[in-house]
């Protein structure tokens, strides 16, 4: 994988960098699991995910903040996940008329239910922060997570 754990005083860190943004966002779900989670992670449930958002940085914290989400109520660990990310225009009625762009995200994860017995967790994440957050559309990703 193209990640690497950013060093930080008081958080944990990704840095991502993939050949695509979609890619980019899958490397960051991936990664930030084998952050929290010490094991082997399985495959054998699926989840699909829809998302929007106005900005890629938005959406990138939107999409992991849910991944933790399904950790916290469910339990479910994401081993792999395919991502689609798009840029689309989006008709606007205001004064002058113009569109703006609006993100979505397109996402199968696939992964398992935690289990005392297969998994430890090395870090608890609580949250996905906006401090120092850089997505860039060509594949870059900077993230921190509250710890």
């Amino acid at each position: 994988m193209a990640w690497r754990i950013l060093d930080h005083t008081a958080d944990i860190g990704l840095v991502v960098e993939e050949k695509n943004l979609s890619r980019a966002f899958a490397t960051a779900a991936e990664a930030m699991f084998r952050i929290m989670i010490d094991g082997e992670l399985g495959s054998g449930e699926e989840r699909e995910i829809h998302l929007e958002a106005s900005d890629p940085g938005a959406l990138l914290v939107d999409f992991l903040s849910e991944l933790l989400f399904l950790f916290d109520t469910e339990g479910f660990v994401v081993s792999s996940a395919d991502v689609r990310v798009e840029k689309k225009d989006v008709r606007g009625k205001g004064v002058m008329g113009g569109g703006e762009k609006k993100w979505s995200l397109i996402a199968i994860l696939r992964g398992e239910k935690f289990s005392r017995d297969r998994h430890a967790i090395a870090f608890e994440i609580k949250a996905v922060t906006y401090h120092m957050l850089d997505v860039s559309e060509d594949g870059r990703i900077t993230v921190l997570f509250d710890i």
